[in-house]
């Protein structure tokens, strides 16, 4: 179906951050969100997918946004700090669709 106007235009701008469970030490809660070593800004928290394994679970979930991490600029800051051997991995959400 044609659209009267301009078309949307679906970006899809997704990014999977590098991986910061190295960082991970118990003490540190906040840290520098980055896409192939440059750093990402991240409008808000809901535009992150969070998954979180804490060492020696069996399974992973999903963080939730401005309860379990909030994000400023290109930093994240998770609610309590991650303990050395926990793995937690980002997606980012693009546009999706801009008219």
């Amino acid at each position: 179906m044609p659209y009267i106007g301009k078309a949307p235009q679906l970006q899809g701008a997704y990014d999977k951050a590098d991986n910061i469970s190295g960082q991970f030490n118990g003490t540190f809660d906040a840290f520098v969100i980055k896409v192939g070593g440059s750093n990402k800004t991240v409008g808000k928290a809901t535009n992150l997918i969070v998954g979180f394994k804490p060492s020696g679970d069996t399974y992973a979930h999903i963080l939730e946004p401005d309860v379990d991490y909030t994000v400023s600029g290109y930093e994240i800051t998770f609610a309590s700090p991650p303990a050395s051997g926990d793995y937690c991995w980002i997606v980012i959400l693009g546009d999706v669709g801009a008219v």
